[in-house]
């Protein structure tokens, strides 16, 4: 088996608590193939329904919805070993937003099919996935209530806070525009130029362009409430 895809497959949340050798030993039993889609192809459109079970190998996706009048929310995935939609695999309900590749990408794709007997054959794969799914919905929730009840200091500090968190870093790169963050967080886009400003005056970041970096964690976390 390919390196990329091992490690993949060691990265993605499915396979957790399994040894590279297991991996291995697993995937020889089952179907799945390598599927590539070039830069800014579409991987599914929002409306459609999910027909394979695919992991991130390399590259990285985007997903974004849009409401009626034109504002777009988009959400960037760049982790080697994503489980695509997983809470649509089995749902029978059509996928709630469009997804594009940003770069090059390869998939292993299995059928949903072949996934259940992924379960058969270990269950901790059944029970990582049980897992994946319930950290998802409770995920959902906590956005949800980021969207509705905090202010814009609050959803920002949050925001950022996740990113250093995911990237193990106080310095990163934010590729959505401020237009894009400001429709993340359903506010105006004046209102978040104004917060990071404040936030700049401060001293708890520093930003250019797309680069931010985190300069006080605590006053950062004491505005997300943490």
């Amino acid at each position: 088996m390919d390196l990329a895809v091992i490690r993949a497959l060691q990265a993605c949340p499915l396979f957790t608590g399994l040894t590279k050798k297991e991996i291995e030993t697993i995937m020889k039993g089952v179907e799945y193939s390598l599927v590539k889609y070039e830069k800014k192809e579409v991987y599914t459109k929002e409306g459609q329904l999910v027909e394979n079970v695919d992991i991130v190998v390399t590259g990285g996706m985007s997903g974004r919805t849009q409401s009626s009048s034109g504002k777009c929310v988009k959400i960037t995935w760049n982790t080697i070993g994503k489980l695509m939609t997983p809470a649509s695999i089995f749902s029978g309900k059509n996928v709630p937003v469009t997804i594009e590749t940003d770069r090059q990408t390869i998939l292993l794709r299995m059928k949903p099919e072949t996934l259940q007997k992924l379960f058969a054959i270990d269950q901790r794969i059944q029970m990582n996935f049980i897992r994946l799914i319930s950290i998802e919905a409770v995920e959902m929730a906590i956005r949800v209530k980021k969207l509705t009840l905090y202010t814009v200091r609050e959803k920002l500090a949050s925001y950022l806070l996740d990113i250093a968190k995911r990237t193990n870093k106080d310095q990163f790169m934010i590729e959505t525009s401020r237009q894009e963050l400001a429709n993340m967080f359903a506010i105006q886009k004046f209102s978040l130029q104004r917060v990071l400003s404040e936030f700049q005056k401060e001293g708890i970041i520093r930003t250019n362009r797309k680069w931010f970096t985190i300069l006080d964690r605590e006053k950062l976390k004491a505005y997300a409430g943490e």
